[in-house]
């Protein structure tokens, strides 16, 4: 592992590393433990830095996912986002601390 951040809201811990993946691990129900949730990223060269950025909100009491930058041997920094995927399956497994609720009609 060469870099680590919490995200905003301390509910998930994100890591890169040099095996050239960025993996999300986050706390399962009550009393569970903690478990490798994702890897948000999978890149061809090995990770040196991340970094957790803050999302705000507009509406009051809605909380929304952090963004994810990263940094590698590509000399590229890359700006991730949750897709709506992750949000639907981070709330299902995590209902007391669900992020932007979504109208699934």
């Amino acid at each position: 592992m060469t870099d680590l951040d919490w995200d905003q809201h301390l509910l998930s811990l994100i890591t890169c590393s040099q095996d050239q993946t960025t993996r999300l691990f986050s706390k399962y129900g009550e009393d569970k433990g903690w478990f490798e949730f994702g890897r948000p990223q999978v890149h061809g060269y090995d990770m040196n830095t991340m970094a957790v950025l803050p999302v705000n909100s507009k509406v009051p009491g809605v909380s929304l996912p952090s963004k994810i930058l990263s940094g590698g041997d590509e000399k590229v920094l890359r700006l991730f986002e949750a897709p709506f995927s992750y949000v639907k399956i981070f709330n299902q497994l995590n209902p007391e601390k669900a992020f932007l609720r979504f109208n699934e009609t």
